[in-house]
């Protein structure tokens, strides 16, 4: 079986069969072409067990694709993206992702907090960046960052599809008591909704709104656990 054969069985959409005869060929040859071939049909298969909620090996698989993808660093840079998006799910599944090794997928890709700040500041700066970079990775469009008015302020605004979604961000290390949404009080709430009914008001906003919640959970430099609750009831006026 060589390469060729793999890509062919690749097409067809057989990617277990794809993904079964590839590894004993990147057992004996580990160079580029190999490589990105492997990643490939693993992804995929990792993609497809995911989608028909197959847990089996999906650990395995990625911590293999991780390991392949940190040897290669930036020349890899397009199959780090995608395995981010797919490290946000397995993390949300409970799926040991190492989230050591995890974190450093996430170098160059989102900024690094002040360090001058004190620490629970550099925490919400990193938190609100993965948000945002989570949200792309579900397909939005980011339309404001730290949104200001005044006194009044939105984490971040993103377009769903057709919908202006409003978006509070709340992190929280992984030693916290408290979940991070339980921060999201009434007195919290009250506040969000005037600023979300300002910014309505002054960009005219005619689309549907909806107003979402992310938990962040982690420590600097370690890969965080998301938690997205959408379409929260909040009132608008």
């Amino acid at each position: 079986m060589s390469i060729s054969d793999v890509q062919s069985l690749y097409l067809k959409g057989d990617v277990e069969g794809a993904y079964g005869a590839m590894l004993p060929i990147y057992a004996d040859d580990h160079g580029e072409y190999a490589s990105r071939m492997m990643f490939k049909v693993a992804l995929a298969v990792l993609e497809k067990r995911l989608e028909n909620n197959d847990l089996s090996e999906l650990s395995k698989i990625y911590r293999a694709l991780l390991r392949l993808v940190l040897r290669y660093g930036n020349e890899m840079y397009a199959e780090r993206q995608a395995l981010l998006k797919t490290a946000f799910q397995l993390s949300a599944l409970g799926i040991d992702i190492d989230s050591k090794n995890s974190g450093l997928l996430l170098d160059g890709i989102i900024s690094i907090p002040d360090v001058a700040l004190p620490l629970h500041l550099q925490m919400g700066q990193w938190g609100e960046t993965v948000a945002a970079l989570y949200l792309q990775y579900q397909g939005c469009r980011l339309i404001e960052h730290d949104w200001k008015s005044s006194h009044r302020d939105i984490d971040l605004i993103v377009m769903d599809g057709q919908t202006i979604v409003f978006v509070e961000v709340k992190t929280r290390n992984t030693h916290s008591l408290q979940s991070p949404e339980q921060a999201v009080n009434y007195t919290k709430i009250c506040r969000l909704r005037k600023s979300i009914h300002h910014y309505v008001k002054q960009h005219r906003v005619c689309s549907n709104i909806r107003f979402d919640i992310i938990s962040v959970i982690g420590e600097l430099g370690l890969f965080p656990l998301v938690r997205h609750l959408k379409d929260v009831p909040i009132m608008i006026r």
